[in-house]
């Protein structure tokens, strides 16, 4: 099962499209919980998203959907790349089904001066592999401090398990690849995937899931190694920018 936290204002699956449909092919269950359904504030968002996972799972068995509750992520985007990660350290104590695949694509705060991370990283089990994703071109002021801060709060989870990865805008080719804060939108008219969701957030989760359920992939997720920073190649054979690989978000 993949818990998928959209980004703020993400109302509906239909930015996300292109991306959730490339987990449902790989056989996840994805749930897609509508956390700004109550309230305004990170506290509400924080128990809506429970709530709304709850129900999701109440329909699941309802529906005799069959789900392993053992194989688990959670990947958000934006503000629910922070909830994301919030989830995750909040999970056991919760009674809610706990990831062990973490990803996090440029998490960050609704304004610079609200501390949206509620829950403590360090309730993170130890097991769990984790995955901060940033962009290279970000506009969101938020990011680098919900980034530092996240990662200072895992402790519970090994350096060797969890990284920092930074996509670096490449214009060698038409269209260009651009590391914005927008780069995890993937649907099927205005943002189409490109290598950027191949080669870089669908590829990290889908081996993210891999390492930390079969202890398979995890070259490809971690690791700084050549399988987890290509990004592919332009169409002349010259190969796109990797990805920037790091402990010290900093």
């Amino acid at each position: 099962m993949v818990i998928f936290v959209p980004g703020s204002g993400a109302m509906d699956a239909d930015a996300y499209l292109a991306w959730v449909e490339h987990l449902i092919r790989h056989g996840a269950v994805v749930l897609y919980p509508l956390y700004q359904n109550a309230g305004s504030s990170e506290t509400e968002y924080r128990q809506t998203l429970q709530d709304d996972v709850r129900s999701g799972l109440k329909a699941l068995e309802r529906e005799g959907v069959p789900v392993d509750l053992t194989r688990v992520a959670v990947v958000g985007h934006s503000l629910g790349g922070v909830l994301a990660v919030d989830y995750a350290a909040s999970a056991a104590a919760t009674g809610l089904p706990v990831p062990t695949a973490v990803m996090s694509v440029v998490p960050g705060c609704l304004t610079e001066e609200v501390a949206c991370l509620g829950a403590d990283p360090s309730a993170i089990p130890a097991m769990a592999r984790v995955l901060l994703v940033t962009e290279a071109d970000d506009f969101d002021p938020t990011v680098p401090s919900a980034v530092e801060r996240i990662w200072a709060g895992l402790k519970s989870v090994p350096r060797e398990n969890r990284d920092v990865v930074r996509l670096v805008t490449d214009d060698h080719g038409r269209p260009a690849l651009v590391a914005t804060h927008l780069q995890a939108l993937a649907d099927h008219g205005y943002n189409p995937p490109d290598a950027f969701d191949w080669y870089g957030t669908w590829k990290w989760l889908d081996a993210l899931m891999g390492c930390a359920f079969d202890g398979e992939w995890c070259e490809v997720a971690l690791g700084n190694t050549t399988e987890q920073r290509f990004m592919g190649t332009w169409s002349d054979g010259v190969p796109v920018t990797e990805a920037v690989v790091t402990d010290d978000p900093a």
